[in-house]
């Protein structure tokens, strides 16, 4: 985690927690995006598109994906979170 202004720090490049494994849909983060729309998920160097309907959905810290990442595929995380 790295400041990037008094009170607001940036986390780069994060590999959330649980298996990819062709069913797991559900990532943990570290933290919670804070606002919720910095967060930028991308599954092998693509981004995906947040919301109902679109790739994945965010609730907290929880990732839901629409549908299970593919075993080797590697998924990360760039968010923006508040200090505790």
């Amino acid at each position: 985690i790295q400041a990037i202004v008094a009170g607001t720090y940036f986390v780069n490049n994060e590999i959330p927690t649980v298996a990819i494994n062709d069913s797991n849909t559900s990532f943990i983060l570290s933290g919670s995006p804070n606002p919720t729309a910095s967060l930028e998920l991308r599954l092998n160097g693509q981004t995906l598109k947040s919301g109902s309907g679109n790739d994945f959905t965010l609730s907290g810290a929880t990732i839901t994906m629409a549908a299970a990442p593919a075993s080797g595929d590697v998924l990360t995380a760039t968010y923006t979170v508040a200090p505790a």
